[in-house]
C-alpha cells in the first residue's frame, strides 16, 4: 500500500460466498473518528498468472458515529489496569453485498468503552445500520461480528463487570440489518483472572464465524483456572455454539 492516507490496522473483508462473483477484495481501515477508509483490489481474477491487472481504489466512508479510541486503562477496584482496546479496526465481513465490521469507542463521560458496530454497502458506501452496543459502568470491547445472507447474526465481546475486582467475561448477542443489536445479552464465560497481574491480558480478543448451516460460533479469551492467585492457570479460548433465530 502506498498513498496519501493517514491509516492503520487495515483489515480485509472475510467474504462468505453469499455476495456474488465480482473479482474484488475489500479493505477497511481507521480513519478519523466519523470516518473509515475502504480499500478495493480489483483485477483479482489474474492472480496467479500475472499481478499486472490488479489495482486498489481508495475512498473515505464518511457519515458513522463517532468513533474513538476508549480510555487506555480501565481501573479495576484493587487497582490492577486492565488493557482497554485501542480502537483498531476489527474483524470485517463481507455478506451479501454489505460489509460489516466493529470498532472500540468510549462510552459515557470518556471513562469506559463500548463496541460500535457497523453495516455498509460495498459499492455506494451507504449506511445500513450501526449502532453501540454497551452498558452504564461497564467496559465493553475487542467486538466482532458475523452474519448469514440475510442479514441475521451475532456479535461477540470482551466484558468487564463494574466493580469487579479481577473478574472478566465475554458476551454475545443477536444481531439483525433491520434492527441492529437485538434480543438478550448472553454470558460466554466468566473467569477471575487475579492470578494473572503479570502481564495481564484480559479479554484481549474476540472473534466469530459461521457455518453453511446458519449456525455461528463466537470465540473469545479465557482461563483454564478460576481459582484467585492458581499461578498455574494457562490461557484458553472458550468457543460458544450459537443458533441465528
Amino acid at each position: 500500500y502506498s498513498g496519501t492516507y493517514n491509516i492503520s490496522t487495515i483489515q480485509p473483508a472475510s467474504d462468505l460466498g453469499t455476495s456474488g462473483v465480482d473479482g474484488k477484495v475489500y479493505l477497511l481501515a481507521n480513519y478519523g473518528a466519523k470516518s473509515i477508509w475502504k480499500g478495493t483490489i480489483s483485477g483479482t481474477s489474474s492472480v496467479g498468472v500475472s499481478c499486472k491487472n490488479l489495482k486498489l481504489t481508495q475512498t473515505v466512508v464518511n457519515g458513522l458515529q463517532t468513533m474513538s479510541t476508549p480510555p487506555s486503562s480501565m481501573i479495576q477496584k484493587n487497582g490492577v489496569a486492565v488493557g482497554g482496546d485501542d480502537g483498531r479496526m476489527n474483524q470485517v465481513i463481507l455478506s451479501a453485498s454489505t460489509l460489516y465490521f466493529t470498532r472500540a469507542l468510549a462510552t459515557g463521560t470518556g471513562t469506559t468503552s463500548g463496541v460500535a458496530y457497523f453495516a455498509i454497502d460495498k459499492k455506494s458506501n451507504a449506511v445500513k445500520k450501526q449502532g453501540v452496543l454497551g452498558f452504564p459502568g461497564w467496559n465493553v470491547w475487542n467486538g466482532a461480528i458475523v452474519v448469514n445472507a440475510a442479514g441475521n447474526g451475532v456479535i461477540v465481546s470482551s466484558v468487564l463487570p463494574p466493580n469487579s475486582i479481577s473478574t472478566i467475561s465475554s458476551m454475545y448477542t443477536q444481531f439483525s440489518l433491520s434492527k441492529g443489536a437485538i434480543g438478550s445479552i448472553y454470558n460466554a464465560n466468566t473467569n477471575n483472572l487475579c492470578g494473572f497481574t503479570s502481564p495481564l491480558r484480559t479479554g484481549d480478543y474476540s472473534g466469530a464465524a459461521i457455518n453453511i448451516d446458519g449456525v455461528a460460533y463466537v470465540v473469545s479469551m479465557t482461563a483454564s483456572s478460576d481459582v484467585c492467585g492458581d499461578l498455574t492457570s494457562n490461557w484458553l479460548s472458550t468457543i460458544t455454539k450459537v443458533v441465528l433465530v
